[in-house]
Parts: C-alpha cells; sequence; structure tokens
C-alpha cells in the first residue's frame, strides 16, 4: 500500500508537471535516460522501482512503470483522489530535505501553523503559496496549482449537485438529451 501511494503522488506530479524540470523534486532522483532516441525521463520510486515517461507538448507520455525487465502502462484510476500537494509535501519532499518543518516553513516565508495545516490537508495551495514552494523545489508554481486544482475539482464533482443545470450546445441554446 505505501508503494501504490509513493506511486500515485509522483503520477499526480507528473499530471500536473508542464516541463520534464518540474518533476526534478529532492527524493525523486529525476534524470534522463540515455540511449534513447526521444528523450525518456525517469523518477525513482524504490527499489529497483521507477517511472518513465516522455515529454511532448507540455504532458508526460507514454508513462511506464518498470523494474528493470518489467514494464506496466499507468493511467490515474479516475476514482481515486488526486493527490493534495500537503501529502506531497509531507511523505516525500520535507523528509528528502532533512530540514525541519519550522525550517521549511521559514525559508518559504510562510508560519509553520500554516505549512502544518497544508500538511494535513486542511488548507489549499494559494497561488502565493505555489510561487513559494516552486522558487523553495525549484519547479513550476503551475505544478501546485494545477495539483491543488485537480484534488479540489474532483472533491467539487462529487459534492455540487449539478443536475438541475442544462448544458448548452454551440449555439447558446439547451441541448435536449437523447432518450
Amino acid at each position: 500500500m505505501r508503494l501504490h501511494k509513493r506511486i500515485s503522488r509522483r503520477l499526480d506530479v507528473l499530471d500536473a508537471a508542464v516541463a520534464p524540470d518540474d518533476i526534478n523534486l529532492h527524493g525523486f532522483s529525476f534524470h534522463a535516460l540515455r540511449g534513447h532516441k526521444t528523450t525518456r525521463y525517469s523518477v525513482h520510486i524504490n527499489g529497483p522501482w521507477c517511472i518513465t515517461f516522455e515529454f511532448h507538448d507540455g504532458n508526460a507520455r507514454s508513462v511506464s512503470l518498470e523494474q528493470y525487465h518489467w514494464e506496466a502502462i499507468l493511467t490515474r484510476n479516475p476514482d481515486r483522489c488526486p493527490t493534495h500537494p500537503g501529502e506531497l509535501l509531507r511523505e516525500d519532499l520535507i523528509p528528502a530535505t532533512r530540514q525541519s518543518k519550522t525550517e521549511i516553513a521559514r525559508m518559504l516565508g510562510i508560519s509553520r501553523q500554516h505549512l502544518c495545516h497544508i500538511l494535513a490537508e486542511r488548507k489549499p495551495v494559494t497561488a502565493g503559496t505555489a510561487v513559494r514552494l516552486a522558487k523553495l523545489f525549484g519547479n513550476a508554481s503551475l505544478v501546485w496549482i494545477r495539483m491543488q486544482g485537480e484534488h479540489d475539482a474532483w472533491h467539487a464533482a462529487r459534492r455540487v449537485d449539478v443536475s438541475d443545470i442544462p448544458t448548452l450546445g454551440e449555439d447558446g441554446h439547451k441541448l435536449i438529451p437523447r432518450t
């Protein structure tokens, strides 16, 4: 289960990334693979396991879970809640830095309490916090915003009743559902 959660968190970062370097985070052991015509990249999971992928037009493509000679094609299960950025910080990034939460909060210029609320997934990563996290971890702020947005949208889709809202066609008129 722990390996599954780690894979899920890395896939969610990969899904939110807009460039290969956005995945170059502490503890991910990100690197380009040699000997491939198209540039392929890898991030470490645990032991011999890694996720490999290519990057085209701002999106990860040909994503695979690999263990030496074994490979599987990976996609996120739409029924699984996307990773909250706080979980990624709490489980992977902050431990990899070997810094205390107090020190991370100080470097980010936010209170320790605010950081702890994000880590406990009680607060979202705002655009301002995303900019700070991107600077600290060397990736794009959009990664953090996209991760938070995916997480929030997944919950909203299950919580908000839209059954009385019509869907408009291209001409602006209400579409009549087919029976």
